[in-house]
């Protein structure tokens, strides 16, 4: 059985994974996938990871996976965002928890945005801050990585 499982599943992930790819391009892809996995904007990760595939032409597989994988760090840093966006560009406190904002979405979609938009406007551009020295950082050390294990080929 592992042997047709490696063969018929693993291999032609890994074959999808490694399309087109240098260490520096998977190194990238991986980076921006996990840097737009924790974007504090809900429901927009795919369009973001289309924009990045569409604008660095990195491998789409490679963005999405790493996308994926990082995905519970939106809810991880949905806060830390907010409260840094409310500190540096001092506004008032949301306040409201992740369960009141989903319900807040879920009953009026309007009143939401109304209430939420500038303290998400603001940790958007707090995560704009984080995530270009956090795409470089991770892109370095992945590129080590990627070129030791030869991902290429």
């Amino acid at each position: 059985m592992k042997p047709f499982f490696k063969q018929r599943v693993v291999e032609p992930f890994l074959k999808l994974l490694k399309q087109g790819a240098t260490p520096s391009g998977l190194a990238l892809a991986v980076s921006l996938g996990i840097v737009i996995g924790f974007v504090p904007l809900f429901g927009s990760c795919t369009l973001l990871c289309l924009a990045a595939i569409w604008i660095f032409k990195v491998n789409p597989a490679a963005v999405f996976i790493a996308n994926q994988v990082a995905y519970p760090l939106q809810f991880v840093f949905y806060f830390p965002f907010i409260r840094m966006g409310e500190f540096i560009f001092q506004q008032p406190r949301l306040p409201l928890s992740i369960t009141e904002i989903f319900d807040l979405f879920a009953s009026d979609f309007v009143n939401a945005i109304s209430v939420i938009g500038w303290s998400t406007l603001f940790a958007l551009l707090v995560w704009l801050m984080v995530s270009i020295p956090v795409t470089y950082f991770l892109f370095y050390m992945l590129r080590i990585l990627f070129s030791r294990v030869k991902v290429n080929g």
